[in-house]
């Protein structure tokens, strides 16, 4: 079984997220592994093509309640119940894109285990719940522990985005290089200040020279780790 862990906050990284109340038990909401918020009595459940893959993903959910009225014509957002500076990422421009970045849950995302890889996923209900999707995306973990966040599009742009406490946001899948038979675990830990500092400068440097983060994020190898998943 690899281990992944994980820590979850909110507002500010760096040594302040250790501060976080997300960490207080009750509070955050702790990830669950899908294949377990399947009812067993469907019939795909016993599936053993579905079950390999559900087993390995996991939900993260919404802390809080979260509302954002989002103007694309007069391009600006408004909130009646969420501190827009702390918890959302301003659109850059607004004329190219409706992405936004929401910085609530953030999770620091580590493993001590060899050529692990991390995908972040859509969760289909959300386009209809939420009206968002993620902004999916993946990585080699464990060349690249770092922090994952919360990028979406909106699904209606005339519509206002509303998210509840409990609400699946997206999901973390786990692969392992040329072992898709790994099995895999996420465990709740708490990041040193010496680690927390080596993510914030992976974060950092897609800022300061964005060919250099892609290149160690990947290094070599090809952006799909499946060369040829059936090779022996």
């Amino acid at each position: 079984m690899i281990k992944i862990y994980y820590y979850q906050f909110e507002g500010d990284a760096g040594p302040s997220a250790l501060q976080s109340p997300l960490d207080v038990d009750g509070v955050g909401i702790e990830p669950t592994r899908y294949y377990s918020e399947v009812s067993h009595t469907l019939p795909y459940h016993k599936c053993p093509a579905w079950a390999h893959k559900a087993k390995r993903e996991f939900t993260i959910y919404a802390p809080r309640d979260l509302t954002l009225d989002i103007d694309f014509d007069n391009q600006s957002i408004s909130s009646p119940n969420t501190n827009l500076q702390r918890y959302v990422e301003p659109i850059q421009n607004w004329e190219v894109t409706g992405t936004f970045q929401l910085h609530i849950p953030k999770i620091y995302l580590w493993t001590d285990a060899k050529n692990v890889w991390v995908e972040e996923k859509d969760c289909a209900v959300t386009s209809r719940h939420n009206n968002l999707t993620l902004v999916g995306g993946w990585w080699n973990l464990s060349e690249w522990s770092r922090l994952g966040s919360f990028a979406f599009d909106v699904v209606d742009k005339s519509q206002p985005v509303v998210i509840k406490r409990g609400d699946p946001l997206y999901r973390l899948s786990f692969y392992k290089e040329n072992d898709l038979t790994a099995s895999y675990e996420m465990v709740k830990a708490t990041p040193t200040l010496e680690q927390i500092s080596k993510f914030e400068k992976r974060v950092n440097l897609k800022h300061l020279i964005p060919h250099l983060s892609s290149q160690l994020m990947f290094g070599n190898r090809p952006k799909c780790p499946f060369i040829n998943p059936f090779r022996r």
